[in-house]
This record gives C-alpha cells, sequence and structure tokens, in this order.
C-alpha cells in the first residue's frame, strides 16, 4: 500500500508499533483522540488488532466509510480531499474542516444514539453530503466567500460576526438542495439534531435556546413545509423572520445571481439576533459565575479576545480552542500583559461566545467553508503560511484577492481579508490597487507605412506615355477600335492609406505626483509592524493609484522594464527594473507636501535607459517649478522619448494653455481623468509616420 503523508496529531499510539507518516509536529487535535485516514480503513477493518477500537466503533467506521462513499457517489465524485475518521469519546466534536490540512473531519462518535446500522448510515450520509455540499453548492469558493461577506459588512453586520451570517445562509441553501433530493434523509438528521441540542442545553445552559438556532429550525420548518411541532409562544419572536428568511431564500432559489442580494437581506433581519445572542451568552456566564453556579462556558472565538480559564469551558469549546488556533488565539501569549482599552472598546474586536445548540446544529459557526480542497496549508503564522509556503497557492490567493478588490471598497476588501486570511496584511493595499486598475489600460507604439498605390480615376493615355499603362480594356470600353490619344485610356494612381504596423513598446517611466494637492489622506495603518499609508478612495491621489498601477500591470504583461518617481517636497526613485513590487511599495507612499516635479531626476533616468523610454507623467499639474520643468521636458521629447500626461481633476480646455501646447508640439499627449471609469478602455497610442516625401 503506497504511503500516505498522515499529521502526527491524527494518530493515536496503537497497542502495535504502527510507523507515523508525517514529521508534522503541530497540533489541531489532542493526543488521546483516535483517528483513521480514509485510505487506511480497509486495512484497519481487515486487522483490527492493533487499534484501540471495540466492536461498535469498528461498526461505525464502516458505516461511515461507506456514507462518504454514497455521498461522492450523490455528488458525481467531486475532486475532494479524502476525510480523516476520528473517534472521540467525549463525544462533543462534530464534523469540520481541519485548518491545517483542509481535510474534511468526521468524529463518528459525535451522533445521538441510534437503533439500527441504517439510521446511523443516513445520520452519516446526511452530515458527509452537509459537508461536501459546501463545496459543491455555496459557498462553493473563496471568491464567493469574499462576495457574499461583503455584502453581510455592507447590512452593518462586525467584522467578527459576519462568518456567522455566512455560514447561515450557506447552510441553509445547502441543506435545501438536499431536501428536495433526500428529504427523508434529511428530516431524520434535523430531527435527531434537535433532539441532541435539546439534552445538551439542559446540561451546559439550563435549556436556554439561543436565536439563532431557534432561526434555523424555524426556517427549515418553514422552507421544507414540515411540521417539528416546535412551541409556538417560545418561537413568537422568531417565527416572522424565518418565515420572511424563508420566503427570500425560496424565491428564484435556483439562480445564484440573486445570492449578494439575498444575504444582505438576511443580513438586516438576524443582525440583532446575532448581536443579542452572544451578548446573553456572555451575559449568562457572568452571572452564573457570580452565583457560584457551575455551569460550563462556551468558548471564545473573536482572536486576540483574553483567555478565560480552563475549568470555566465547556469539553467542544477547549477542543475548538487546540483546532483553531488562529480564531481563538493562544492562551500563552497574551498571559501578563494589560488589554488596551481601546481595543477592548472596539465592536470589531468584542469576544463572541459559541451557544452550545448552535455548536451542535451548525459546529462552528465561525469556520469559513467552501475552501479549494486542493489547498493544504502548511504551517508556520497563522495568516501567511499558506501564502509563503506555495508559489502557485500564492499566485492563486492573489487572484482571488484582486478579483474581490473590484466589487468591494477599500474598506471592505481590509475586513474580507482579515477573515479569510488570503494575503498578509502588510500586502493588503498593494494587491487592492493591482486589481482594481486590472486591464483598464492599453499602450500601442505603432509606424505608419504606405500601403502602396491604389487606382483613382480613368485618363487619357497619350503617345509618348509609358506603354505599360495603358489599359486596353478600358480603351475598349469607350469604342471598339483603338485611337491613340482618342479612345486610349489609363489609370491615375495615388498613394493608400498607410497601414500601422505595431512596434516594440518602449521602456516606461511612472511619474507620480503625492503631494498636498492631491489630496490624499495620510492614515498610519499597521500592518505587521510596517506602517502603509493608505488613502481617501473619493481622493485625486486615488485617481493617479489606479492610473499608475493600470499602466504598471500593463507593462508587467510585457514584461519591460521600469522606473517610477514619487514626488512631493521628496523625491522617491526606483530606477529601471523588472522587479514590479518595488514600484508598487513605491507608488503606495503618500507624502502630501509641496509640488516640485524633479525633472532632472527624470532626464537622469531617461539618460540611463537602454533604449528610448515612455514618461508618464501623473498630476493635477498645480507643479510649482513649472517654467524650469518645461525646459527639460523639451530635451527630453527632442531626445526621441515619449511623452504623456494624466491630468487628474483637470478640465479639457485647459490643456489649450501654452505650457500645454509646446509640449504638444514636440508630440507629447495629455489624458483629462476625473474617474476611474475614464480609464476604462483607455489606449495610449503613438504613432510615428514614416512616409517619404
Amino acid at each position: 500500500m503506497n504511503e500516505i503523508e498522515t499529521p502526527k496529531w491524527f494518530r493515536k499510539k496503537p497497542k502495535r508499533n504502527y510507523k507515523d507518516k508525517s514529521e508534522n509536529k503541530n497540533q489541531s487535535l489532542d493526543d488521546n483522540l483516535i483517528s483513521i485516514p480514509y485510505e487506511e480503513v480497509d486495512e484497519i477493518l481487515s486487522d483490527p488488532n492493533g487499534y484501540e477500537l471495540d466492536q461498535e466503533e469498528l461498526k461505525r467506521l464502516e458505516i461511515g466509510s461507506k456514507a462518504w462513499n454514497e455521498s461522492l457517489t450523490f455528488y458525481h465524485t467531486p475532486p475532494i480531499s479524502s476525510p480523516v475518521f476520528i473517534f472521540d469519546r467525549s463525544r462533543i466534536v462534530g464534523f469540520f474542516i481541519d485548518p491545517h490540512t483542509w481535510k474534511t473531519i468526521l468524529n463518528l462518535s459525535n451522533t445521538p444514539v441510534l437503533i439500527s446500522d441504517t439510521q446511523y448510515l443516513n445520520y452519516y450520509k446526511s452530515m458527509c453530503l452537509h459537508e461536501i455540499g459546501h463545496y459543491i453548492y455555496c459557498p462553493y469558493d473563496l471568491y464567493t466567500n469574499g462576495i457574499l461577506l461583503s455584502e453581510v459588512l455592507k447590512a452593518h453586520i462586525p467584522k467578527n460576526l459576519a462568518p456567522v451570517v455566512l455560514n447561515i445562509f450557506s447552510d441553509l441553501i445547502v441543506d435545501m438542495n438536499l431536501y428536495r433530493r433526500i428529504p427523508d434523509i434529511m428530516e431524520f438528521q434535523l430531527k435527531e439534531d434537535i433532539k441532541f441540542a435539546e439534552k445538551e442545553k439542559e446540561k451546559y445552559n439550563k435549556g436556554y435556546s439561543s436565536n439563532i438556532y431557534k432561526l434555523l429550525i424555524k426556517c427549515y420548518e418553514y422552507m421544507w413545509k414540515i411540521d417539528l411541532q416546535l412551541p409556538e409562544k417560545e418561537y413568537e419572536k422568531i417565527s416572522p423572520i424565518a418565515k420572511k428568511i424563508s420566503e427570500i431564500l425560496l424565491k428564484d432559489f435556483m439562480d445564484t445571481n440573486t445570492w449578494r442580494k439575498k444575504i444582505r437581506k438576511i443580513a438586516k433581519l438576524i443582525k440583532d439576533l446575532i448581536i443579542e445572542d452572544f451578548s446573553n451568552q456572555n451575559n449568562n456566564q457572568s452571572q452564573q459565575k457570580q452565583n457560584s453556579q457551575s455551569r460550563e462556558k462556551c468558548g471564545n472565538i473573536q482572536e486576540g479576545c483574553q483567555q478565560q480559564k480552563e475549568d470555566s469551558k465547556n469539553p467542544f469549546t477547549q477542543l475548538l480552542e487546540t483546532i483553531f488556533p488562529a480564531v481563538f488565539g493562544n492562551k500563552d501569549k497574551n498571559k501578563g500583559k494589560k488589554t488596551d482599552n481601546n481595543e477592548k472598546n472596539k465592536n470589531e474586536d468584542k469576544k463572541s461566545e459559541v451557544p452550545i445548540d448552535i455548536q451542535i446544529l451548525m459546529g462552528n459557526p465561525f469556520e469559513i467553508k467552501g475552501k479549494d480542497p486542493k489547498v493544504e496549508k502548511n504551517e508556520g503564522s497563522k495568516n501567511d503560511s499558506l501564502y509563503d509556503n506555495d508559489t502557485k497557492i500564492k499566485d492563486e490567493l492573489e487572484s482571488i484577492a484582486e478579483n474581490l478588490s473590484q466589487e468591494t471598497s477599500l474598506d471592505e476588501f481590509i475586513k474580507i481579508n482579515d477573515i479569510l486570511h488570503l494575503i498578509p496584511k502588510k500586502d493588503v493595499i498593494r494587491i487592492y490597487y493591482r486589481g482594481l486598475s486590472k486591464d483598464l489600460i492599453s499602450i500601442k507604439i505603432t509606424e505608419k507605412k504606405p500601403s502602396g498605390s491604389i487606382p483613382v480615376t480613368l485618363n487619357v493615355w497619350r503617345l509618348g506615355d509609358p506603354i505599360e499603362q495603358l489599359d486596353i480594356f478600358q480603351s475598349y470600353m469607350v469604342l471598339p477600335k483603338i485611337i491613340p490619344n482618342v479612345t486610349t485610356r489609363k489609370w491615375i494612381y495615388k498613394d493608400g492609406p498607410g497601414i500601422e504596423i505595431s512596434l516594440e513598446l518602449p521602456d516606461m517611466m511612472i511619474v507620480l505626483d503625492s503631494s498636498g494637492s492631491m489630496e490624499g489622506l495620510s492614515i498610519n495603518f499597521n500592518i505587521n509592524n510596517n506602517t502603509i499609508r493608505h488613502l481617501n478612495s473619493s481622493s485625486p491621489y486615488h485617481l493617479a493609484l489606479v492610473a499608475s498601477f493600470a499602466i504598471l500591470q500593463y507593462a508587467s504583461k510585457k514584461s519591460i522594464k521600469v522606473s517610477a518617481i514619487n514626488f512631493s517636497d521628496d523625491i522617491l526613485v526606483e530606477k529601471w527594473t523588472i522587479d514590479y513590487r518595488k514600484i508598487e511599495n513605491l507608488l503606495l507612499n503618500y507624502q502630501g507636501n509641496g509640488t516640485v516635479l524633479p525633472s532632472q531626476q527624470i532626464l537622469k533616468l531617461c539618460r540611463e535607459a537602454e533604449r528610448k523610454s515612455l514618461i508618464i507623467l501623473i498630476t493635477d499639474f498645480e507643479i510649482h517649478n513649472w517654467e524650469v520643468a518645461e525646459e527639460d521636458l523639451e530635451k527630453i521629447l527632442i531626445m526621441e522619448n515619449k511623452f504623456v500626461g494624466f491630468f487628474i481633476g483637470g478640465q479639457l480646455k485647459e490643456l489649450n494653455n501654452k505650457k500645454f501646447q509646446k509640449l504638444i508640439e514636440l508630440g507629447a499627449k495629455f489624458y483629462v481623468i476625473n474617474k476611474v471609469e475614464d480609464l476604462i478602455g483607455l489606449v495610449i497610442k503613438e504613432v510615428k509616420d514614416t512616409y517619404e516625401t
């Protein structure tokens, strides 16, 4: 049997000597859990002596494996990672996606006590179908995750609670799809989960039902048109909201284009319920602690929250903190550290407790589902390991982030990245503008050449004219008898329209104005101990950045060298290079001071270039030293370089000013840009005439 790489934490030491198949030292699950990769199930069932599994667990393993196989067949065998079956005898951990390997983890112990093998098969199958359904139906992939999260954020849902709304929406979509195909199995699984949740609530939560739990149950009842015999009075507050959500979802249910609008409506409807649930959970636990009641608390989900004492958490929470350290945080990390009061009071960073009934019905409501199952996350820092350790994955995630930037505001993009961890925080602004400027501008350098002579009109052919000019056919058309100087005809030719031949693009120089008149809003944005300045998205500097990044992207496609100057009072220079990231980082430095055009530095870079250059100046042209700079720009044009100016926030009539006209006469071009839409489809075109006189 081929060796299968299995993280060390998936293996409980068996009674016999069993070789570990991975050097992975990071653990997601406790060592006392028995875990079995799907690929090894047949081997274990044929020879179970080396494993600490009793007959009941062996039977469940066989049934669970069968349920997974039937689920794959149900979905026509989609290309997703094989699962790992675990036996957690504490009966807490359910079905979830491990964040280190993106494998589906199926806890075969975490089921209600059922009567027959058929019931166990149906229960496991429904759970497998649901988990795979997040890859097949909703949210399907990271891009859709990001798009739907952006709509949730537009409904003013706190960032830390946005994944909860997304998971509620996704669960309802997935389960409705499944119910239409296997109604009996889905209804059976739902009723068993309700029984299990009611039992556990008495144990951990004194019978308290959360709003979200009741909302989901009621939505299933409305959408599936079944009677769950729910107490009318207890669901009085929830029923109208659940009915409205059901109507929203069922209208044009199969049309995925309606998801964005639907999830925003649903987010607005359940915003107060979600906030109330988590705040109530905190208040209830605090009150019970004061009364010395021995109820175990649900776990802290939000990153960076203060760690609670181990004996105050229920077992599900303790395992979640081990499984999802990136979400729960490291309890040792904040030991002995004071909490920043400002950060503590921020709504985005409020700690969130997960009610036990939600945990049973949904699993971890903060889990991001539907990620690419081919992606296997290596160990490292919690946000950047996946990004840094695999170039192919890095490029794929950058591409997803770039596509998301075209659909979101900068603020939304930052929040979505905080949730999905697509790219390192230090690259957020750079990737945002790269995506926003994608495919906006093209640059064409052509040479116009004559296409040859074409006949225009007939004239009399006379004796003495070249004989080859005589057109016999046209002469006979005049008279069936050829009479020189009378019926003889010839064609008069003229040069036809020129044809344009594309020339190799020159190296490009981007000269960006980051002065105060460009109205960039300088904000310190701390990202991994580096300060990046970003700007007001409605400012001229925003337009300037979109334009400069669009030019840079076009240059990168053509693999030509680029240099850049970022100027205000200070002059930042990046010499000729094909490392476009250096250029991007230089462009993102907003200075906000005076406007002094560094014409000498532009001239110097032109002289250092290996060939003629295309200089692109992006400014509002409120330049203090224009008279001096104009002379240098004339020299640059006389040197046969090309010059293009992007006039940010200007008026077309202003180009009639003599300071522009003189440069235009020498071959310079200017474009007035007042909004991003002015850049869409813009073609910077330079044509060189080569007609001979």
